[in-house]
């Protein structure tokens, strides 16, 4: 009975021991789930391609990553917290995610137009606005006039505060003066490489605007830095302002074709109505009169009363018989002018893969001004080509082509010469409108007073 006894004890302990074993091991194992655990996933863009930087915050701390240069990222978080990842990035839309059971997420972040708005570009890249000491004015593309013009500088008239922008001549291609809050004329930089301004053909001024070489189409922004601190950047050309100009690139995705086409016209307005032959004659007949008195201290140039009999003294350039006779005249200002026609032709062909993407445009613009043998055409074509060669090797090419025909009259009030060299318009309104287009012979007639 006693070896009985002692065998029933020591299977009730062994049952303790097996009991007390089991328990220490679930205490473990909730104690090895307390631990923790990495999340690793990639973030990428609307267009797949891998984004760098992107913050990966755990919502509510301060424990997060950034993304590499393949948009990978790790973060680790305890296996009893219910974490939120926060994944944010400038110009793109945040998104908040629950980690729950997942140990791998992979994210893609949409743009922001919003907040892309307050995104702006400087001689280093971009940066927020709030960031930046300096002045900048930033014009949306998509707010400049879609009318046909020649040049960037008409597209920009009025549309920033601070930046001055001056046509010295109405003539089809003439040259525009920027300046910036009344300075000189400010640096512009086309895709990263500054081009000061140069002289273009000398026809009827100097022209001078690197925008008449400048398919407007073409252009994706454009950034104006006001302050002479982009001199830090530029050097002292930049002294008077930064006019930065980002074309357009390329995207990933099918082939994008767009073709483009417009037609305008121009016409003169606000001219008085000009002199037929007999008034410019009754005209001349009085100018006449009224220099007399002046020379003959006749009233009220002088103390003389006029009388009748002074008509005899006066050498009339036109007699009244030969007023009532006179047939015919000239419109000298219809002669000269006409209905002005600007025209602009565009392509424009997009694509590209996840490692190169490309751009090609090509755009053609008439203009034939309103006064006649007046004309500029432009030609342009641009290849802008981005490859990326692997994780941290990208390379780009920017070639552009651009070819200006300038077929001025001669008579702009840009080219020196004094009154030889008159504008076409006031000398067609200050010219004899009784004299005929071409003399008997067929040539053209010449005006045989020197002044009327």
């Amino acid at each position: 009975m006693k070896k009985h006894f002692l065998h029933g004890n020591h299977i009730n302990t062994l049952k303790w021991l097996l009991f007390a074993l089991f328990v220490l091991m679930n205490i473990g194992g909730s104690v090895a789930q307390v631990g923790k655990v990495s999340i690793t996933g990639v973030v990428v863009d609307e267009l797949g391609e891998p984004m760098v930087g992107v913050n990966v915050v755990v919502k509510g701390t301060t424990n997060g990553t950034v993304t590499d240069l393949d948009g990978k990222y790790s973060v680790s978080v305890s296996t009893n917290e219910k974490a939120i990842f926060v994944y944010s990035f400038i110009g793109y839309k945040s998104q908040e995610i629950l980690v729950g059971n997942q140990r791998q997420i992979n994210v893609k972040l949409m743009p922001d137009q919003e907040m892309l708005d307050e995104v702006v570009v400087i001689g280093y890249g971009t940066v927020k606005r709030g960031d930046v000491t300096s002045s900048i004015s930033v014009v949306k593309t998509d707010e400049l006039p879609k009318a046909s013009t020649a040049s960037v500088g008409n597209m920009l008239t009025g549309r920033t505060p601070g930046l001055i922008v001056k046509a010295n001549s109405a003539a089809p291609g003439g040259a525009i003066d920027f300046s910036i809050r009344g300075g000189n004329a400010p640096l512009i930089v086309i895709d990263g490489y500054p081009i000061s301004p140069v002289d273009d053909q000398y026809i009827s001024e100097n022209v001078k605007e690197t925008g008449n070489k400048l398919n407007p189409d073409d252009i994706e922004s454009i950034d104006i830095l006001k302050d002479a601190s982009a001199t830090s950047i530029y050097g002292s050309r930049a002294a008077n302002g930064v006019v930065l100009i980002t074309t357009k690139r390329g995207s990933e995705g099918k082939v994008d074709v767009k073709f483009s086409a417009s037609v305008s016209m121009q016409k003169l307005y606000g001219f008085e109505d000009m002199l037929s032959g007999q008034d410019f004659m009754r005209e001349r007949n009085k100018i006449t009169r009224e220099i007399w008195m002046n020379n003959n201290n006749v009233y009220p140039y002088g103390t003389r009363e006029w009388e009748d009999s002074m008509n005899t003294s006066i050498l009339y350039p036109y007699t009244e018989e030969e007023i009532s006779k006179f047939r015919g005249g000239t419109n000298w200002l219809d002669e000269v002018t006409r209905t002005g026609l600007i025209h602009n032709e565009s392509l424009n062909i997009k694509g590209g893969s996840g490692k190169t993407k490309y751009l090609f445009s090509v755009s053609n613009l008439s203009n034939d001004g309103v006064v006649k043998n007046n004309s500029f055409n432009r030609f342009t074509t641009r290849l802008n080509l981005d490859q990326k060669f692997n994780n941290w090797l990208k390379g780009g090419v920017n070639v552009s082509y651009s070819r200006n025909n300038i077929d001025n009259v001669y008579g702009e009030s840009g080219r020196s010469g004094g009154s030889q060299f008159a504008g076409m318009l006031s000398s067609a309104m200050e010219f004899n409108p009784t004299l005929p287009i071409w003399d008997e012979n067929g040539n053209y007639t010449l005006n045989p007073d020197d002044r009327f």
